[in-house]
């Protein structure tokens, strides 16, 4: 960073803007998920996105010990990670409350959203 620019200033930058949020919302979300992890042995995460990111993320949490829910709209995806990892799919879009709902929101200790869609994330 340049003397005097914030770190508002450098997401407003050409390469930032494109990601969106993501990034720090990601690391957020995983710094939460290992606070978490320590109060609660056995966490139930809902992971929106099977994407390269949302599959090794997955994996990470099905390492650690945790109950995850793999939510994406593309049931290919959802089948090449059920047959690697043992997680519960759900076919849908990530954004859709009734996806969400039957993905089992209610009962999540942590939001994980990692599609490639920046807005689907936000929501």
């Amino acid at each position: 960073m340049a003397r005097g620019e914030s770190r508002e200033g450098l997401a407003q930058a050409p390469l930032w803007r494109g990601l969106g949020q993501s990034p720090i919302l990601i690391i957020a979300a995983l710094r939460a998920y290992f606070k978490v992890l320590v109060e609660h042995p056995t966490m139930r995460v809902l992971v929106v996105g099977a994407g390269e990111v949302g599959y090794h993320i997955t994996a990470k949490l099905v390492q650690e010990k945790a109950e995850v829910v793999l939510v994406d709209i593309d049931r290919q995806r959802l089948d090449l990670v059920g047959e690697t990892l043992d997680v519960q799919t759900v076919q849908g879009f990530g954004a859709n409350p009734e996806t969400l709902t039957a993905a089992g929101l209610r009962e999540a200790d942590l939001l994980v959203a990692v599609t490639g869609n920046d807005e689907t994330n936000i929501l």
